[in-house]
This record gives C-alpha cells, structure tokens and sequence, in this order.
C-alpha cells in the first residue's frame, strides 16, 4: 500500500480539562506501513512519568478517522495504567492507538490522569529493519508538545519545495522526492471546512518571493473534514511563476507559507511534514530527512489580497 507520509504529533491541550487531568492527541497510522520507494514507516509513541511514584491512568478519549470517527464510551474505552510501583514509561503505537477502528491511519486523543509527564512521538522510515520492537533505529522525526488547538485563522509557516539541483530538474518531478504533506484534524461533533493558500517564497532558489515578482493569483486548496475526521494529504504544487530568460516556465521551488481558513470558530489541529524519499532507480543516496512543521495562530496575507 502505498503512503504518501507517515507521521504523528503530539498535542496537550489545558483548556477545558479538570484539574490533574490532561489530554495529548496523537495522530498516528499503524506500524511497518509500505511507502513510497520502498520506504518502510514506523511509529514510537512514549509518555514517561515525571515522578516514578505517581500512578498514571491513561486513557483514550476520541477518535479522528478519514471517513468520521467517534467520542469514547467513558465506561468502555481503552485503558493503559501506569501504576507507581511499576515502570516508569508507557510505550504506545499506533495499532495501539487505533485498536478497534478498522483503520490504519487516524488522530486520538488519551486522557491521562495521575501527575506530570512527557508525551513525545517520532516517525522514522525502517526500511533497514527494526531493533527488538518498540525500539527502532534513527531518530527519525521527533514530535514536540503543543499547548492548545488552533481556532480561527492559522498557517504552517513553512513548507520546503526542493532547492537540490538534480531534485529541481525537469517539471513537476522533483516532487516525486520532496514530498510536502499537510495534516488537518476536526475533534468536533459537526464537520468543518478548512480553505488553504500557497504563499510561494523563490524561484529557483534566486531573486525576490515569487508573490512580489509575479501577478499571478496563488494557488489554493479546500478540504471537507467530517465530525472527528482526520485528513492527511500530499501536496502538489503545480502553478507556474513566470518564465527564465530562456521561456521555460518556473516552479516555487524554494517553499511556501501555507495560509489555513477554518469555516468555524471551532478548535482544530494542523501540520505539515517535508519528507524525502529518493527513487532508489536513481543515485541518490537512501535515506529520510522528515520534517514536522505545526501550524501556528494568526492568518499570513496574500499580496493578491492587498488592494493596489
């Protein structure tokens, strides 16, 4: 099966929640999933008490799913302890996270209760092979904490394009190794709509941003999420800036501002993940460098948008 990007994020959200309760969204897909280039994705989730002697309870709250998901049953839901007489570290992945949903790809949320703790995820691509499960080798691409969900207006402040020159040569292709993936999770019962712009920053690496050089209208995106759904999608810039001195039609390949809309004023998750994965037909090396990139409050203006 082939997957476009492999990724989980950490979220830990403090509004809203009881005193001594937090909660820490993962999206996540299960483990050893084929990519592409016959890279081999695997996800490690930890969550490690900050006091051995605390007892933690975790628990999973929702579930965000492609096609809609679900609020948890209290009584009935997942349940991990961690208990103070025992180990210190709750090692999660994402078939764990997943259980009993039919799907291999999706956002949880875990409630956990008990005392202080670090929550942190990595993906990496195992194509090499794995050292005594959970562990993997690499560091792969590790996920920082975020305090709060987005509402309102948001952008990814920066999503790469591909500034090697065999990876910039001829047309649309370079895209086939830098691969910009964009993340977008709805935790609410009602779906929402999120219309996204590409602010374009260089052309072939030189020169002015290519919004200043070019009247030209920058692309644009709008993605459906159904309640608790979950969406990750590969995104494919194919606009063209102007021409080279020689006619030939030029790419934003250097990165974009990613400018994200919401239709609602309901809390949501965004992020963006840059992963390369070289054809192995060709001589470049084998091997991931991702890229976690979170999205971050405030809306990025267009020029287009300012009035002349």
């Amino acid at each position: 099966m082939n997957r476009q990007v492999i990724l989980i994020v950490v979220t830990l959200l403090f509004s809203g929640i009881v005193s001594g309760q937090q909660v820490v969204v993962f999206p996540a897909v299960t483990d050893l999933t084929p990519g592409k280039h016959n890279s081999i994705w695997g996800t490690e989730i930890q969550i490690i008490k900050m006091n051995p002697l605390d007892h933690l309870t975790v628990k999973r709250l929702w579930v965000c799913l492609p096609d809609g998901g679900f609020l948890e049953n209290p009584d009935e839901a997942l349940t991990w302890e961690l208990l103070s007489s025992e180990k210190r570290i709750l090692q999660l992945k994402g078939e764990d996270l997943l259980y009993d949903t039919e799907s291999d790809r999706g956002a949880v949320a875990l409630q956990i209760e008990g005392g202080d703790f670090i929550a942190t995820s990595r993906v990496l691509d195992v194509m090499r092979g794995v050292y005594a499960p959970p562990a993997i080798f690499g560091q792969g691409q590790l996920i920082p904490g975020i305090d709060e969900p987005l509402i309102g207006s948001s952008h990814l402040p920066w999503l790469g394009g591909c500034s090697t020159s065999r990876c910039s040569e001829g047309g649309t292709d370079p895209w086939n190794f830098y691969r910009n993936n964009i993340g977008l999770i709805n935790p609410n019962p009602t779906p929402m709509e999120i219309t996204g712009v590409l602010i374009p920053f260089g052309t072939s690496g030189i020169g002015r941003p290519a919004e200043l050089d070019q009247d030209v209208e920058p692309e644009t995106f709008t993605k459906q999420l159904p309640a608790y759904g979950w969406l990750q999608f590969n995104l494919q810039p194919d606009h063209f800036y102007g021409y080279d001195l020689f006619g030939i039609p030029i790419l934003a390949i250097t990165g974009f501002v990613v400018s994200l809309t919401p239709n609602s004023e309901l809390p949501y998750y965004a992020y963006g993940s840059v992963v390369f994965t070289p054809n192995p037909e060709t001589e470049v090396p084998e091997f991931n460098d991702p890229m976690y990139i979170p999205a971050e409050p405030g809306y990025f203006t267009p020029v287009s948008e300012l009035n002349p």
